[in-house]
């Protein structure tokens, strides 16, 4: 859609976000189920607010349980049992993280049927999903990458793992190739305790992925795709966590984590227009659509440091795509009413 005039009263389509029924979908089968759940719930508070303005004609929520089935609030059964009888004119407003909801699988089955969806597509989903190949990505495409590499199912060859080292000093990173919420994943200080955080990932059914940490204020930057030719990036926020501590799991969703600022606190303006360029070529890059967060670590000097682009970031309580839209005075249903109105402009078959 880069460079598009199109009116958003009247998508190619034909058809209007006000005739259409959002078909919410939260839950899933990944470790990150919990925290869509979560979205889920703020998302449909959101949903009821546009439906109160009449911005759409109503909403379903459904929740994909664990064991891969959907549930309504009335029918449990498999996905096609409700793929093949939706209301008319649905689309899917997808409060999902990780796994088959964010890797590509679901965006596939939904774009066979022609059925419109927010976010990225089948190739973007599956691209930024993967970490070791977003890295070589943005490599590819002259931005700054932590020193790393990708460890083989086969156990630590040594000049994999000598590759992870920066002048031979830690600490590193160890997470999971495909995992998301910094889930099984460890920074080590010494090396010696490298097999024990690869035999974790390994455990998880992934591939564990080594990069050096570098040192630098952390940011995420919210990326809103409204049809120009580069995304609108909202205000950069940083992210503090406690002392002694990365941005796990427990500093991103916990009432006690970690502190975040919108602007940054220790980043100047020229950088922060910096790391938001950045981040707003790298959407195109990767082939993204509709909203995305990516996230940087910005150190003392030289370029910026990119970590992943999450193409389905958290709507919770603590989520910072939010937290950045709110900044500019986007308020949270306004933010889903953009969200929904790109995904339906977008609509066509994406496989």
């Amino acid at each position: 859609m880069a460079g598009s005039t199109a009116d958003p009263r009247n998508p190619p389509s034909g058809r209007l976000l006000a005739d259409c029924y959002v078909v919410l979908l939260m839950g899933g089968t990944s470790g990150e189920r919990e925290i869509s759940l979560e979205s889920g719930a703020a998302l449909e508070e959101g949903l009821v607010a546009l439906k109160e303005q009449g911005t759409i004609c109503g909403f379903i929520c459904i929740e994909w349980q664990a064991d891969g089935r959907w549930d309504d609030g009335a029918t449990v059964a498999p996905p096609a049992a409700f793929l093949g009888n939706l209301p008319p004119n649905p689309l899917f407003l997808l409060g999902l993280h990780g796994g088959g909801g964010e890797d590509g699988s679901l965006q596939g089955l939904l774009g066979s049927l022609g059925i419109p969806f927010t976010g990225s597509d089948v190739a973007a989903s599956a691209l930024c999903m993967d970490k070791h190949l977003s890295r070589l990505l943005f490599q590819d495409a002259g931005y700054g990458v932590a020193p790393g590499a990708l460890i083989g199912t086969d156990g630590v060859r040594a000049q994999q793992a000598q590759a992870c080292q920066a002048d031979g000093e830690g600490p590193w990173f160890v997470k999971p190739r495909r995992g998301g919420s910094s889930l099984a994943t460890h920074c080590i200080t010494d090396w010696n305790h490298l097999a024990p955080a690869l035999d974790e990932v390994w455990a998880s059914g992934d591939e564990p992925l080594v990069e050096a940490a570098i040192q630098g204020v952390e940011v995420t930057v919210g990326l809103l795709d409204l049809g120009g030719d580069l995304p609108e990036a909202l205000p950069l926020v940083e992210v503090c966590p406690h002392e002694g501590h990365f941005f796990d799991f427990k500093e991103k969703y916990t009432s006690d984590g970690a502190q975040e600022f919108c602007p940054p606190k220790n980043l100047g303006p020229e950088r922060c227009q910096e790391v938001a360029s950045i981040a707003q070529r790298a959407f195109r890059v990767a082939g993204c659509a509709g909203y995305a967060r990516m996230d940087f670590i910005v150190p003392p000097s030289g370029p910026p440091v990119c970590l992943e682009i999450n193409t389905l970031p958290g709507f919770t309580q603590r989520s910072l795509l939010p937290m950045a839209a709110g900044a500019v005075g986007i308020c949270f249903s306004d933010l889903v009413h953009k969200i929904l109105d790109q995904a339906l402009l977008a609509s066509r078959p994406r496989i």
